[in-house]
């Protein structure tokens, strides 16, 4: 959705899947303000949320997806060093649901925020398939079986940052509305 405003707005979701449904109020109460989102960035449940809403659903169908993750329907234990959970069904969920959609393909210009697992840094996906990209930002390390894209291993985003402001202000937001579903705070402007 283009917007008409002057100053583009970037949205920011962190992780925290039991308060995942917060993010759908945020976008309510900016849609029924008039207020359109330029950008979105996403860690883990934040990324989950944003896929669906930068794919195209509507906030009722995103609020559905809010209610509906649950551990039976996206994950399944496995027996491995790296975790003993995998999310391999959550993947197999977010294509039922969107597609097997690339970041391109997206209505709304959206990024993936998961942690590069040899270095501990933020990495940010914003090319290439979503799904896998959200399911690497929603593996915590040591539980869920972490992501290899590339040749690399990724996990939960929210260990190496859990607000993805920096990548929603990369993107190009001059506004940046950060959901923090961790710790309720105001950030200074600018």
């Amino acid at each position: 959705m283009a917007s008409l405003h002057p100053k583009r707005i970037g949205l920011a979701l962190s992780g925290g899947i039991a308060r995942a449904p917060t993010h759908i109020g945020v976008l309510t109460a900016l849609e029924r303000a008039g207020i359109p989102v330029d950008y979105v960035a996403g860690v883990s449940a934040g990324s989950i949320l944003g896929a669906a809403f930068c794919a195209g659903l509507n906030l009722a169908e995103v609020r559905a997806i809010a209610l509906q993750i649950g551990w039976g329907r996206v994950a399944r234990p496995v027996w491995s060093r790296d975790g003993f959970v995998s999310f391999d069904k959550l993947e197999k969920f977010l294509i039922g649901l969107v597609g097997d959609l690339t970041f391109a393909d997206l209505k709304i210009p959206f990024v993936v925020q998961a942690t590069d697992l040899e270095t501990g840094e933020p990495h940010v996906f914003c090319e290439g398939r979503v799904a896998p990209a959200v399911v690497a930002s929603c593996a915590v390390p040591g539980f869920v079986v972490p992501v290899t894209i590339n040749g690399r291993r990724y996990g939960d985003g929210g260990v190496s940052n859990n607000l993805p402001v920096r990548a929603v202000r990369a993107m190009g937001a001059e506004y940046v509305i950060g959901v923090d579903l961790f710790r309720p705070s105001m950030l200074g402007f600018g």
